[in-house]
């Protein structure tokens, strides 16, 4: 007994030993399938669907909440393929960039739907921040 007590303590001991030597290596862990940390799906045409069924959106604004979801996803792209700018300044574009692409979003809606779509975006909670939620910071050379 006294030796299956000792032995689990060796696992428990060194797994937290592993994880504080990741920790302290600074490295990131690598991103889930898909390429994205759970936050929804990243399909344009996912989230296209899933706003019109919420919001009620007639075709044409489905199209159009499409159209400007997938240029910001090749925006997202290009900002996470841009090695010369630091993690906070990839951040801090990447939220602008969330920002102006809702903005255009509630341009399209009518007046039912612009109070649906920010009943929405209230109970979604906080975004990726400089807290370290969101994606690994683009290497700097």
């Amino acid at each position: 007994m006294r030796k299956l007590l000792y032995g689990m303590a060796l696992g428990v001991v060194m797994a937290l030993a592993g994880n504080l030597a990741i920790a302290q290596s600074g490295e990131a862990p690598p991103p889930p399938p898909g390429g994205h940390w759970g936050h929804g799906p990243e399909d344009p045409a996912s989230m296209a669907a899933h706003l019109a069924k919420k919001l009620s959106l007639s075709t044409e604004q489905q199209a159009q909440v499409q159209a400007l979801l997938t240029n910001q996803q090749a925006q997202r792209k290009s900002l996470e393929a841009n090695q010369t700018i630091t993690h906070q300044q990839f951040l801090a574009q990447t939220r602008a960039l969330h920002q102006e692409t809702e903005t255009k979003i509630e341009a399209l809606l009518n007046d039912t739907q612009k109070q649906q779509f920010a009943e929405m975006k209230q109970h979604r909670g906080p975004g990726p921040g400089p807290d370290g939620q969101g994606p690994p910071p683009p290497q700097e050379q």
